[in-house]
């Protein structure tokens, strides 16, 4: 049993590697259309949580924070508060920032999930 666990375990991984190195690709390739912050904020829940699978949570945080400007660059406000409250419980997690700005951080999210109407965003804020 525990030799099938780990043959299916692999697999997951190998599949997770692949899948990263496809986003990788398609990350550059978004990086360069003229309607690049449209589909950086459309994509980046997807695309962001695929790296912090492969690399440290940190090196993704920033991410989230481009990615929440680039949604509400462009209106995105869904694709926007799900990167804000990406940021604030990736670093919650990481312990990245220190906990007085990450409340502020926190606080900001509820107020404008709670402006723009992401009740999921909201209540998973309200949950970090």
């Amino acid at each position: 049993t525990a030799g099938w666990t780990l043959y299916t375990f692999s697999d997951e991984i190998s599949e997770i590697q692949l899948s990263y190195q496809v986003s990788k690709v398609g990350e550059s390739l978004i990086r360069e259309r003229p309607n690049k912050n449209s589909l950086i904020a459309r994509t980046s829940g997807y695309i962001s949580w695929l790296k912090a699978a492969v690399e440290p949570v940190q090196t993704v945080i920033t991410d989230f924070a481009d990615h929440y400007n680039c949604g509400m660059l462009t209106g995105d406000t869904e694709s926007a508060m799900l990167s804000r409250w990406s940021y604030c419980a990736g670093s919650l997690y990481v312990g990245m920032i220190p906990l007085g700005t990450l409340s502020k951080q926190i606080v900001m999210c509820v107020k404008q999930s709670a402006k723009h109407q992401q009740d999921a965003v909201l209540y998973a804020t309200m949950s970090v």
